[in-house]
């Protein structure tokens, strides 16, 4: 089926959220040559290997992550290399680790209420709640484990000098 799709005219791509690097880079192989048909992915645990293999990224971390993701995709493709980036990228794998962890029932549907709380820490949104359509919600220490979660981040930002993620 993925075949016929990526063989139609009207489609030019697919995204897929695997939440893990191996089965998004399966998905990918399977498309290969298949060039009108381009695989995205909405994988945040495999940041890195997208940036790496300069694969298409639709990633939920984007919005919470964009300056750190923005920075380590220029880093990456950078000459001469520099080593920084693998830092980079294990800060933001941190990041998105925290943001998007698990609960008791195997869910991970509250990284939105996550993803507001490192939003409103950066100062880009007023409040930490999510939209009202996303009713899962973390629990009240949430601004304590995002502060947490966001320390290796914060200080790469600051080391890296890049703009736009510093507690607002």
């Amino acid at each position: 089926m993925l075949q016929q799709l990526a063989e139609h005219p009207s489609y030019i791509g697919g995204k897929v959220s695997t939440l893990n690097a191996p089965h998004f880079l399966y998905w990918a192989g399977m498309l290969e040559g298949f060039a009108s048909f381009t695989p995205y992915s909405g994988d945040d645990f495999g940041i890195a290997t997208a940036i790496q293999m300069d694969l298409p990224l639709l990633i939920g971390a984007g919005a919470s992550a964009t300056p750190l993701i923005t920075r380590a995709k220029a880093m990456w493709g950078s000459a001469p290399f520099d080593a920084r980036v693998l830092k980079l990228f294990e800060a933001i794998q941190s990041l998105e680790d925290s943001v998007f962890r698990f609960d008791r029932t195997g869910s991970c549907a509250a990284y939105k209420h996550s993803t507001a709380h490192v939003q409103h820490l950066l100062g880009l949104i007023s409040t930490p709640e999510p939209h009202p359509e996303a009713p899962q919600l973390r629990g009240t220490d949430e601004t304590e484990r995002m502060l947490e979660a966001m320390a290796r981040p914060l200080a790469l930002a600051e080391q890296l000098s890049i703009d736009g993620f510093q507690l607002g």
